[in-house]
Formats: structure tokens, sequence, C-alpha cells
């Protein structure tokens, strides 16, 4: 199939932390980059703190789509990272 481009995709990122936040996001992939560039993506959420971001828009940008994160912390925090 032809490759889609990245900034017509979307990132939707699932967290359910251990205190019972749920968080549901879905970003387009032109704004996930800027905020892969400033380097907040964390939203307040520890188990994000890891993530690297840049690394996920290169996989999308390579045309690796689907989950390409998923986190599950020592506290219970559960991190998935789809992107479509």
């Amino acid at each position: 199939g032809q490759r889609k481009n990245i900034n017509k995709m979307m990132m939707k990122i699932i967290v359910d932390s251990s205190d019972g936040d749920k968080v549901r996001l879905n970003l387009p992939m032109a704004a996930v980059k800027i905020f892969a560039k400033s380097g907040s993506m964390a939203f307040g959420n520890k188990a994000m703190e890891d993530i690297d971001f840049n690394q996920i828009i290169d996989l999308a940008e390579q045309g690796m789509v689907g989950e390409l994160v998923t986190v599950d912390s020592a506290d219970g925090d559960h991190v998935h990272i789809v992107v479509e």
C-alpha cells in the first residue's frame, strides 16, 4: 500500500494511571512533532516521561503504524501509544 503522509496521521495516547486517572488524547501528528520538539509530552504522567516521542515520529515517518508503545509501569500506570 501507499505510505500515508505523516501530517495526516493521528497519535492516540491512552493512559490509565494507578490513581484512577484516565487520559484519552487524539493528536494530529503535526501537533505531536511540535510538542516533541518542545520536550513537553509527559502531561504530568511519570510513565510517559521516559517515552521518546521523536523516535515514535521517526517510526511513523518510516511507515510504522498501529500500537507502537505499551508501558506498564511498576506503580501500576498503563500507557498505550497508537499511530494511525
